[in-house]
């Protein structure tokens, strides 16, 4: 557990994780409350992690606790005190995808061979149930944990593992070595020596202020100081090779997103055309099944018969249709919009 005691904070939902977090294997890393600052591109931003949790068996994982009365609404996400109606409007899964892709290019830049293991987010209602709740299709229950994961969390955080390996078939565990090396970079040992120390009394001569130091981990003090540079002069002319025969994929998946785009608008530009041919069609249906009732049975028009069951079978397929297309619409969007991003965000690690 890293800080080895619970930070100071006024969610007891966090606390009760922490606890339980605690009882997980010696061999597992835990970080409560991790701060961090990036500016990639463009003004710095910041956040907090909850908690992250690196298993050298099975991968990293970033875990969002949100506590008390937690309800969904209207496509949003509300929470309160206990006892209180959840009125304050949370977005827990985007936090903790958005604080899984900064730790991920964080780690794929500053850590060899961190780009490739599985990263994954989770959110944890510690106080709520969510057993017998229909959660939204945008929030996978396998990702979603409650208060009665406390009692069984490992077996509830390898089924998120499950998941995210599900997802990403081809990516490998950390195992112990990157694992240690990602914790070691996430809390390095620091010391900062004093720059105004006085003057020894034997002598007259000041004192040179030292310079910052850092302590060394033991393999980088086994390490002669010409490997270390062979290893890092490797490292950039691979990082520069990579981003060489990586510019066409770049350009191929640049090409593939603006289609895709494009794609997209002319479906939307099509099914709105064909939602005022279906309507009119319906329209016309309709116009034909009454005008036929009439000839039928004011005018005793034997060859109405035909019309009448005509325009019922063509106003109604036409209403069929429109009505499947709808439903269409409104599954397939969402599902679309979640895998668009998904994809987005892989390419944005990956290249």
């Amino acid at each position: 557990m890293i800080p080895s005691a619970p930070k100071d904070s006024k969610s007891p939902a966090e606390a009760k994780v922490w606890r339980t977090l605690a009882k997980l294997p010696e061999d597992v890393f835990v970080f409560h409350s991790l701060d961090w600052m990036d500016a990639p591109r463009g003004p710095a931003r910041e956040g907090e992690i909850d908690f992250l949790i690196i298993d050298p068996a099975f991968g990293v994982m970033i875990v969002e606790v949100k506590g008390g009365e937690i309800a969904h609404r209207n496509g949003q996400w509300l929470q309160g005190r206990k006892g209180e109606p959840p009125t304050i409007e949370i977005d827990p899964y985007r936090q903790a995808s958005d604080n899984e892709h900064y730790l991920q290019r964080l780690v794929s830049r500053k850590i060899p061979g961190g780009s490739g293991i599985i990263f994954g987010h989770l959110v944890w209602f510690a106080d709520a149930d969510v057993s017998n709740v229909a959660l939204p299709p945008s929030n996978p229950r396998e990702i979603t944990l409650d208060g009665n994961a406390v009692e069984r969390a490992p077996e509830a955080l390898r089924e998120a593992y499950d998941y995210w390996r599900g997802m990403w078939p081809t990516k490998p565990a950390p195992g112990p070595r990157l694992a240690a090396d990602i914790v070691a970079y996430l809390n390095p040992d620091v010391e900062l020596p004093c720059v105004d120390r006085p003057a020894s009394p034997q002598t007259d001569t000041v004192e040179t202020p030292p310079t910052l130091s850092v302590v060394p981990t033991p393999a980088a003090a086994a390490s002669p100081l010409h490997l270390r540079l062979m290893r890092q002069a490797v490292r950039t002319l691979s990082a520069i090779v990579r981003d060489i025969v990586l510019l066409p994929v770049r350009f191929v998946f640049g090409l593939a997103r603006l289609f895709g785009a494009l794609a997209w608008c002319l479906w939307a530009w099509c099914w709105a055309k064909c939602k005022v041919i279906l309507e009119l069609c319906m329209g016309v249906g309709v116009l034909i099944f009454v005008g036929a009732m009439v000839l039928f049975f004011a005018f005793d028009k034997p060859g109405a018969l035909d019309w009448i069951i005509g325009g019922f079978v063509g106003s109604f397929a036409a209403f069929a249709t429109h009505h499947l297309f709808e439903r269409l619409e409104t599954y397939l969007t969402p599902m679309l919009i979640k895998l668009g991003r998904q994809l987005n965000s892989a390419l944005r690690v990956q290249y």
